[in-house]
Parts: structure tokens; C-alpha cells; sequence
């Protein structure tokens, strides 16, 4: 009931116009994060400038919560606060202790603002990152984040349910570890996705389903050693899962 429930509530913020949705959720009383974007003084440092640029992207865009004029982070850089929906240092002091990543490639899917890329690569000796999104403007906002961190991932724009062969490109950057995190339930075709993630030795991933409809799916594209890492603050299972 709990997963039909999400279902039903993403497909309404996927289908309803993005003024709707604002208004229904300031009705239920839903909207009040405080969004409001740090004012930087007039002599701060160009990360600062950058990260900003990116925050006042990502508020605009409908990559993290259609409708709602927030990111999908909160993060703090240089004792400055950028307002999000989740805080992005509880995700990543789960997320750098998963695995080794030093002189690993990193396919991030579904990267939003790309934080885990640009953190692996600046902090975990990640060799090379590829970031793909579906939203151009979260991608720009993820560039901006990328400069202001000080590394350089390959951005990517895709939808993964595009009839092209977007597979067999992506296959080529030959990414050791795959992240699709709050990936999966956006996607049309599952199984495609699914077969796609099959084909590599290490995925971390998010998912909406139980911890049981999710691990059955990554057995039966050949996975052997499923771990479950943690349950978010969402109540989803994040999987560590490797051949």
C-alpha cells in the first residue's frame, strides 16, 4: 500500500501542470521549506558566486520537486547555507563510506546537481565521473557546482526512455560504479533500465519499492551480493549491489 500510495502521488507530479501541483501543495500545507537563497557579500569568492548561480537554477527547474521552487539539497560551502529539500551531508556521509572509489569511473544517472560526482572526484580519488540527467537546466545548475568545487565530470543530457540507443554510448565511458539513485520509478521501462543496469559489476542504488522488490530486481539481472546500505530519511532502501 505504501508503494502504490508513492505511485500514485509521482504520477501526479509528473503529470499535473507545475502551477497546480504549487498550489495543492501549499493548500496541504506541504510547502514550508525555507527556500530562501543565502545574500552573498559583495566581495565573495567565486565559488560562493558559482554555487549560488546553480542554487537559483536548480529552484527554477522541475528536477527535484515539480512544482515547487526548491533544490533537491540543502549544502553548505564556506559556512554558507544554499536551502534544499534534503540535506546533502546526511547523503554523503552515507554514500563515501560504500565503497572504494579511488581510480574508479563513476556513471552517475539521474545525477540532479551532480553533488556525488563532483564529491568523488574531489574527495575519494574518483579517476573520471559522467553525470546524466534528463533536465538540461539541473545540468547547467550541476556545471556550476562543478566549477565551484574545483573538478571536471563529463555532463550528459538523456532520457532514458528515448528509443535511440543511448545504451551502448554510455556503456562506452566503461564506468566501474553505477549510481541511479531516485532513478528507477521515474523511468517508463523498467525492464530496459533494469537490463542496462545489468550490464556492470557495482550499483549503488535508491529505490520506492520494499527492500525485497528491489533486491529481486537486481537478481534477476545477475547480481549476487545485494546489500542493503541504509533507509533514507523517506523510508527507501538504498542498495549496494555487486556481481
Amino acid at each position: 500500500m505504501h508503494s502504490y500510495l508513492h505511485l500514485i502521488k509521482d504520477t501526479f507530479k509528473r503529470k499535473l501542470p507545475p502551477k497546480l501541483v504549487r498550489t495543492l501543495k501549499t493548500l496541504s500545507g506541504k510547502q514550508v521549506l525555507d527556500n530562501k537563497l543565502p545574500v552573498l557579500p559583495t566581495n565573495a569568492k567565486q565559488p560562493l558566486l558559482d554555487l549560488l548561480k546553480a542554487w537559483q537554477i536548480a529552484q527554477n527547474s522541475d528536477a527535484s520537486s515539480p512544482g515547487a521552487v526548491v533544490a533537491y539539497y540543502s549544502f553548505i560551502y564556506d559556512g554558507v547555507r544554499f536551502p534544499g529539500e534534503r540535506s546533502w551531508n546526511n547523503r554523503w556521509n552515507v554514500l563515501k563510506v560504500i565503497s572504494d572509489y579511488r581510480n574508479k569511473r563513476v556513471l552517475e544517472l539521474g545525477c540532479n546537481m551532480a553533488l556525488l560526482s563532483t564529491h568523488l572526484l574531489r574527495d575519494c580519488g574518483a579517476e573520471a565521473a559522467l553525470c546524466v540527467d534528463i533536465d538540461e537546466h539541473i545540468l547547467k545548475a550541476a556545471a556550476h557546482v562543478s566549477t565551484a568545487i574545483g573538478v571536471k565530470p563529463v555532463f550528459r543530457q538523456q532520457n532514458l526512455d528515448d528509443p535511440e540507443n543511448w545504451e551502448e554510448e554510455i556503456s562506452a565511458f566503461s564506468p566501474d560504479i553505477v549510481f541511479a539513485l531516485n532513478v528507477l520509478n521515474w523511468v517508463e521501462n523498467k525492464d530496459r533500465l533494469m537490463e542496462f543496469l545489468g550490464r556492470f559489476k557495482e550499483i549503488v542504488f535508491e529505490g520506492h519499492d520494499s527492500v525485497e522488490v528491489e533486491t529481486e530486481r537486481f537478481k534477476n539481472v545477475g547480481f549476487t551480493n545485494i546489500v542493503l546500505v541504509t533507509m533514507t530519511e523517506r523510508n527507501r532502501p538504498v542498495l549496494h549491489c555487486r556481481k
